[in-house]
């Protein structure tokens, strides 16, 4: 009589724990969505420390160490992303399915190869950016620093000098 209850109930935490662990869409992150408005960014976020044309930043607690940044594209949320100093990946929001310390290859394999990649001038940094899940990651020395969501209808994230060439 109590073996089939204790059984069903481990085999449903497990199943939760299996389910939870699995890459999904990300659709929130930092309690900010793509499509927002800027209205709804400063009431959920207050202003940010650093205003550009099309890119917030927001430092957490007055803290360099973790920057938040909002891209925006013609007037809402294009993407949201989530950047540490090397070293503070430990800061880094998860993502289900992926280990803050994992590497570009240990990323494909969990999610398959990315829809987009995109590679700094300097090429020290790769994005890549995975359509299907809402998801973009930039790695520097094959090391997760940063961690966003997307509107997938937007396209991927790319980085500022490949956006702007002629053969994008």
């Amino acid at each position: 009589i109590v073996l089939v209850p204790s059984a069903v109930l481990g085999g449903w935490v497990w199943y939760e724990d299996y389910l939870s662990s699995q890459p999904r869409f990300q659709d929130t992150l930092w309690d900010l969505r793509p499509g927002m408005t800027p209205e709804d960014v400063v009431f959920a976020k207050g202003e940010p420390s650093l205003k550009g044309d099309r890119t917030w930043l927001y430092f957490e607690k007055d803290d360099s160490d973790v920057a938040h940044f909002v891209l925006w594209k013609n007037g809402k949320v294009q993407a949201i992303e989530v950047q540490v100093k090397k070293g503070r990946k430990y800061n880094l929001p998860t993502i289900p399915g992926i280990s803050k310390y994992d590497s570009l290859q240990e990323i494909e394999k969990k999610l398959g190869k990315p829809d987009a990649l995109s590679q700094s001038k300097d090429k020290t940094q790769r994005m890549v950016s995975y359509l299907r899940f809402g998801l973009f990651l930039t790695l520097e020395k094959n090391e997760l620093m940063a961690v966003g969501i997307l509107d997938p209808k937007e396209g991927p994230i790319r980085f500022a000098e490949e956006a702007a060439s002629p053969s994008q």
